[in-house]
């Protein structure tokens, strides 16, 4: 890099092949700015150092293509370099509502949390990507950020959730309860009680166990007022 004359930013000097790369790409995507060879076009943009056009061509892509999890999750790591972390927070979301099995996102949203101070929502966030990944350093920052903060209170939603979840269990609607508890699960990655509430069921699933019955009509009425309540609360919860 060197500086311009006039004290501006630093203007990145390119490497001759990624400037060969970047107008092949630019060649095969022809004059469609949303082929799917945008995301390459990016990440050639990025490690170049030049950001603005690394986001742009991602935010005119995933505006075609909005179901493209990497492309997400590499625009939310742009978005950082630029210095917009609470755009790279929303980016890194959309990309773990989208995919809730991505490693990245799960752990870029935690350190961002961190970063921010939001202790709580970093454990929650360090968790998910510690089931997902199984990286035993994270458990040394899950426990340390416990000790800091102390035990939490589950959110309203997730606290419902625990009470609302058993009925259908009980009345044998097991897949319905298997959603119910990998909803919780995902929340409280790591809960040893949901984890053998959530095998119990597969195990029930698998068995083709039938619905147990109804102890009468007013318990029976009850139970199905909180199974309502709960697909309330999945309704909610499965929109995040």
């Amino acid at each position: 890099m060197f500086s311009s004359p006039r004290g501006e930013p630093p203007i990145p000097v390119m490497d001759p092949r990624a400037e060969a790369r970047i107008r092949d790409l630019r060649r095969r995507m022809g004059q469609s700015a949303t082929s799917p060879l945008f995301v390459g076009l990016a990440e050639e943009y990025r490690a170049a150092g030049r950001l603005p056009e690394a986001i742009a061509a991602l935010e005119k892509g995933l505006a075609a293509h909005p179901g493209y999890v990497a492309a997400r999750v590499l625009l939310g790591r742009a978005y950082l370099e630029a210095g917009r972390a609470e755009d790279a927070a929303r980016m890194f979301a959309s990309a773990l509502a989208l995919d809730p099995a991505n490693m990245i996102s799960a752990r870029s949203l935690a350190d961002i949390h961190l970063s921010r101070g939001e202790k709580g929502e970093a454990i929650r966030k360090y968790k998910l990507y510690h089931a997902l990944s199984g990286d035993r350093a994270v458990q040394e920052i899950i426990g340390r950020l416990q000790e800091e903060i102390g035990p939490q209170p589950l959110p309203a939603a997730e606290a419902q959730g625990r009470v609302l979840a058993d009925p259908y269990f009980e009345q044998g609607h097991f897949e319905e309860a298997l959603t119910a508890y990998e909803g919780l699960w995902r929340a409280e990655p790591g809960d040893a009680e949901l984890e053998s509430r959530k095998s119990e069921t597969r195990e029930r699933l698998a068995g083709g166990g039938p619905a147990s019955a109804a102890s009468g009509e007013p318990e029976a009425a009850r139970t199905a007022a909180r199974i309502q309540a709960l697909k309330r609360w999945l309704s909610v919860i499965q929109k995040r």
